[in-house]
C-alpha cells in the first residue's frame, strides 16, 4: 500500500478540498493516507485517513514560520510516505527541504496568492505591488523543483505552466451526492442566502444595499473579516432584512441552501477574484440554487451559460436587487434555473471529474 503524506499549517483538518476531497478520495483508492494539520486537537481516524496533529496552533503568520514548520517537517519525515502533498504557500520551505531528502513532493496551490496579495487587508497599499512581486518569484523558485503542482483553477495552472510543465487542476467542484435534492421547490421560501467569509471585497457591503432596495430577506451564513466589518454591517438599513448565522457546520448551510430560490456570489472585481471558481458558486448550482454572480467572464460561461442566474455589476446594489426580484418574482424561472444548475454539476462540475485527475497525477508519481 503506497503512503500519502498531506501537509496543512493554515486550513482545518476537515477542510473539504484538502480532507473531504483529496485525502478521503486517496483512501478510498486504497492509499494509506496522513493528514498532518497545525492544531491542538486530538489524532483522530475518519473516512480512513489517519489525522494527526502537531500539537500546536499557530498565533499568526509570523508564528507558523517560526514553530510550526519545523514541527511539522519534522512530523513528515518520520512518517516515511511515499507522496508529500502540502497545501500552503508558507509551506514552500517544508516541501524543499523533503525534496532535497529525495522525497516525492506536491504543491497544491489553491489560491493565486500574488494577485491576493494585492488586496490583502493586513499588507499595507503602498507595499503590496512590492511584496506580490517578491513572492510570485519566492513562489516561483520552488514550485519547479516539485514532482507535480496542483491547482484549484484552470487560470491558476496556466501560470504555473511555465514554471513546471507537471502542473495540472483539480477544480474543487462539489462532491457528488453531497447536496440531498430531495426537497421540493415549493417548500422554499421567497429568501436568498450568501455561503462563506464576510468581507469588503466579497461585496457584502454592496449586498446588503441591495436588500433594502429589493426588501428581500437574505441568509449571511459565515465569519466576518473583523468585528469592526461586522459593526459597519449591522449598522446599515438594509441589515434589517439580513438574517445573521455567523458559521454554520456544513450540514446545517446545506439546510439553509434548501430553503432558498437565491444563491449571491457577487465579489468585487480585484484581481484574483475575476478568474476564480468559488465554492459557493457551484454549492449553489448543486444545491439547486439560482444563482445571481459578479460579471466576470468565466463566471458568465458558467453561469448564463448553463442558463442557471444571472450575472451583474458587483459594484451595482440596484442591478443585484433586480436580478432577485426577477428570480423571486417568478417561480417558473427560478426553478427551471435551479435544475438547469444542478444539471451541470451532475455533467460537468463535480469532484467525480476531478478525483480521476488526482488519482492519475499520484499514479505518475
Amino acid at each position: 500500500m503506497k503512503k500519502a503524506c498531506h501537509i496543512t499549517s493554515a486550513h482545518s483538518r476537515h477542510d473539504i478540498r484538502i480532507f473531504h476531497k483529496e485525502c478521503s478520495s486517496l483512501a478510498r483508492a486504497g492509499y494509506e493516507v496522513t493528514l498532518l494539520c497545525a492544531d491542538l486537537k486530538s489524532d483522530e481516524r475518519k473516512n480512513g485517513v489517519s489525522i494527526k496533529s502537531a500539537g500546536c496552533k499557530p498565533k499568526n503568520r509570523i508564528d507558523r514560520f517560526l514553530n510550526s514548520h519545523r514541527v511539522l517537517l519534522k512530523m513528515a519525515l518520520a512518517m516515511d510516505s511515499d507522496i508529500y502533498h502540502f497545501h500552503d504557500p508558507d509551506l514552500l520551505s517544508v516541501g524543499a527541504a523533503l525534496r532535497r531528502r529525495g522525497k516525492k513532493v506536491i504543491y497544491d496551490a489553491h489560491e493565486d496568492v500574488p494577485r491576493q496579495l494585492k488586496s490583502k487587508p493586513w499588507v499595507p497599499p503602498c507595499f503590496r505591488s512590492v511584496l506580490s512581486f517578491i513572492f510570485e518569484h519566492y513562489e516561483n523558485f520552488f514550485a519547479g523543483r516539485f514532482d507535480h503542482v496542483i491547482t484549484a483553477t484552470p487560470y491558476i495552472a496556466q501560470r504555473f505552466m511555465r514554471i513546471n510543465p507537471n502542473t495540472t487542476d483539480v477544480n474543487n467542484y462539489p462532491l457528488s451526492g453531497e447536496f440531498d435534492q430531495s426537497c421540493e421547490w415549493s417548500v422554499r421560501k421567497d429568501e436568498a442566502c450568501y455561503l462563506g467569509g464576510i468581507t469588503k471585497i466579497r461585496g457584502v457591503l454592496e449586498m446588503i444595499k441591495a436588500l433594502e432596495i429589493a426588501n428581500v430577506p437574505l441568509h449571511l451564513c459565515g465569519e466576518y473579516e473583523s468585528s469592526e466589518m461586522k459593526d459597519l454591517v449591522h449598522a446599515m438599513p438594509g441589515f434589517s432584512f439580513a438574517v445573521d448565522h455567523g458559521f454554520l457546520p456544513r450540514n446545517e448551510a446545506q439546510g439553509i441552501l434548501r430553503s432558498c430560490k437565491a444563491g449571491l456570489v457577487t465579489y468585487l472585481p480585484e484581481e484574483n477574484h475575476i478568474s476564480a471558481q468559488p465554492n459557493k458558486l457551484f454549492e449553489y448550482m448543486a444545491a439547486g440554487v439560482p444563482v445571481i454572480a459578479s460579471d466576470f467572464p468565466l463566471w458568465k460561461t458558467i453561469v448564463e451559460g448553463n442558463n442557471c442566474g444571472f450575472c451583474v455589476d458587483p459594484e451595482n446594489p440596484k442591478a443585484i436587487a433586480t436580478a432577485l426580484t426577477t428570480i423571486l418574482s417568478d417561480d417558473g424561472l427560478a426553478k427551471a434555473m435551479g435544475e438547469n444548475g444542478r444539471m451541470a454539476v451532475e455533467g460537468i462540475y463535480n469532484w467525480t471529474s476531478q478525483e480521476k485527475k488526482l488519482l492519475q497525477i499520484y499514479s505518475t508519481i
